[in-house]
């Protein structure tokens, strides 16, 4: 039987999605409190911060957790290139780490 995903990583990427969308919640009356154009950029200052820690933290995953990650974060920001996606705002943002988080930690893929 194939093995779906490596549980040490998987439990990382749980681990670092909580700590992420903790962070989020803190820093979010901060993204968000000025002119947009400078609060859109302070959110993708963000964001690729976390992309990147996002893939090291998957690094070594299965290809079907890359893939999830790289889908359910599409809309809000490409991991592949660290590039904002067309419906970045922190509660789109928000709404993408917590869907993920709901993917990574039930045993069955996100249904579409």
């Amino acid at each position: 039987p194939r093995c779906r995903m490596s549980w040490g990583v998987d439990a990382k990427v749980r681990s670092f999605l909580q700590f992420a969308i903790t962070k989020l919640d803190s820093c979010a009356e901060s993204l968000e409190d000025e002119d947009p154009e400078d609060n859109f950029q302070e959110l993708t200052t963000f964001t690729t911060g976390l992309s990147r820690h996002l893939k090291n933290t998957a690094d070594g995953a299965s290809q079907e957790l890359k893939d999830l990650i790289i889908e359910t974060m599409l809309p809000v920001w490409d991991v592949r290139v660290d590039k904002p996606g067309e419906s970045l705002s922190v509660a789109e943002l928000r709404n993408a780490l917590d869907a993920l988080l709901s993917a990574v930690t039930s045993e069955e893929p996100a249904a579409e």
